[in-house]
């Protein structure tokens, strides 16, 4: 495969991805496009938005991500203000899963990793490199996505799904990370002394490093106490 010596202009990448993209995703529900790297649904009875995001990486390269926005999941970053992600604009995944490949790349640290490099990846460097990574990518992944959005899950049926990915402990970068999300769904679902109780060890983990997590964990608490039906 040859390649280019300048990668994809941003805007011919987004005419590509959206060539690729949009139609493909609109046929699973996400009807919705922010013009750039988002494709989302609206939210539905279960309180959730289906998104696909293409998930730019460094090395003029990209990935696929794929999953839900939740209405009752607030987010933070270092700053420690909560926001939520409720409109358009603030779109973002909350629990998500990735392409095997990306996954098994990312997390592993033997000599398999480097049988894998080029693989779960798209490169932007000229159009023949992003035409051969993109098929790709799309036939590794496309089974994958579609049994994410093919059915209206229920919020209990992505209870069990972030368990599994617990369960699973894979070694990538997740924010927010599934114990997490698991809080609030568990206050979603009624459940909120468990709710309140894996809040409150997640608390605990993060002050005994640094104290100034207390004021955004105890106000995290709060809202759990608030989401339980």
């Amino acid at each position: 495969m040859e390649i280019n010596r300048d990668p994809l202009s941003a805007s011919l990448l987004r005419s590509q991805i959206d060539n690729r993209l949009t139609s493909y995703l609109k046929n699973l529900g996400l009807d919705k496009w922010n013009g750039a790297y988002y494709w989302y649904s609206d939210y539905g009875t279960h309180h959730y938005r289906k998104v696909f995001h293409y998930t730019l990486l460094k090395g003029e390269s990209a990935t696929f991500a794929w999953g839900y926005c939740f209405d009752f999941i607030p987010t933070y970053g270092n700053t420690n203000n909560l926001r939520w992600n409720r409109t358009e604009k603030s779109v973002r995944l909350h629990f998500w899963d990735m392409p095997a490949n990306f996954v098994h790349f990312a997390g592993s640290r033997d000599a398999h990793r480097r049988s894998l490099r080029g693989r779960g990846l798209v490169s932007h460097w000229g159009e023949t490199a992003f035409d051969v990574t993109f098929n790709e990518l799309f036939e590794d992944s496309y089974a994958q996505i579609e049994s994410w959005f093919k059915t209206d899950y229920s919020l209990e049926d992505l209870l069990n799904w972030v368990d599994l990915q617990i369960e699973r402990s894979i070694d990538y970068p997740k924010s927010p990370h599934p114990n997490y999300v698991k809080c609030f769904l568990l206050a979603k679902l009624g459940r909120s002394a468990e709710a309140i109780d894996a809040m409150e060890k997640m608390k605990n983990l993060y002050c005994a490093h640094d104290h100034k997590w207390e004021p955004l964990f105890t106000q995290l608490v709060s809202i759990i106490k608030k989401t339980s039906p």
